[in-house]
């Protein structure tokens, strides 16, 4: 969910009380006292945050103003990223881009949680849903 809009499943023009029905729903469904899942505790945080945004009439407006009426990226999304990290590893000065495996002996230098790398985070992340 990229907005407040869509995090509390509303369309731009919703008026404050349909804000507000949609909060009181929502709160209910994912308050962590009522569902134990991490998950819904995250999109708890979410709703509130929302709800902050869009209750207050200055904060909303303001909000919109940023938005644009366009879709904003997540904080987590690779265009709002900064500079590539690979490119600045790439530009070290001294190091080649193929010696930081070979200073290790051909292991690459981060973990595999760290580099995205396959089992071990399919395994971490089953262990969390747990």
């Amino acid at each position: 969910m990229n907005t407040h809009y869509a995090t509390l499943g509303l369309l731009a023009n919703a008026s404050p009380d349909t804000i507000r029905q949609a909060y009181r729903r929502l709160v209910l469904l994912t308050h962590p006292d009522r569902t134990p899942n991490p998950a819904a505790h995250q999109r708890f945080l979410a709703v509130n945050d929302a709800y902050d945004v869009l209750s207050n009439p200055t904060r909303r407006a303001a909000y919109d103003a940023a938005c644009g009426g366009r879709r904003l990226p997540s904080p987590h999304h690779p265009a709002s990223a900064g500079p590539d990290r690979s490119a600045a590893a790439a530009r070290l000065p001294g190091i080649a881009p193929t010696d930081a495996y070979s200073l290790r002996g051909g292991v690459c230098p981060l973990p595999a949680v760290v580099t995205g790398g396959g089992r071990v985070q399919r395994d971490i992340r089953r262990a969390t849903v747990r």
